[in-house]
């Protein structure tokens, strides 16, 4: 039960949470953002906010992430998807998959994950 109250909170609040959006990549489905004022290192881990644009299917998903640089692996610690572009309008859907990713170079995660190290603060 507090898991689902704490996890209903952080959906909520994230849409009023202030993000400054630096597009670090795209493909032909989707464009890759990450929150450049909050790449985070704390024990370790560096912890930063990334988001999926869709604009082919008018949506866009924001991830919580927290990186291993040493190791090379990703936790998503949640994903929320939203039924507009960059990360407006309502929620759709919202998880906290929080399970190791080895992300394969060229791919989004991949990206992701070097610019946080390279960017940590």
């Amino acid at each position: 039960m507090k898991k689902l109250l704490l996890l209903t909170l952080l959906c909520f609040s994230i849409n009023g949470f202030a993000f400054n959006w630096k597009k670090i990549g795209e493909d032909e489905s989707f464009s890759v953002y990450i929150d450049v004022d909050n790449i985070n290192e704390r024990n370790g881990l560096v912890y930063y906010w990334s988001l999926h644009d869709t604009p082919s299917i008018t949506s866009s998903t924001i991830f919580k992430s927290k990186v291993d640089c040493i190791e090379e692996r990703v936790v998503v610690t949640t994903l929320t998807i939203y039924n507009q572009p960059m990360g407006k309008g309502e929620i759709s859907l919202s998880l906290v998959p929080d399970a190791f990713h080895y992300p394969q170079p060229n791919t989004s995660m991949y990206l992701e994950m070097k610019f946080a190290c390279a960017n940590a603060k």
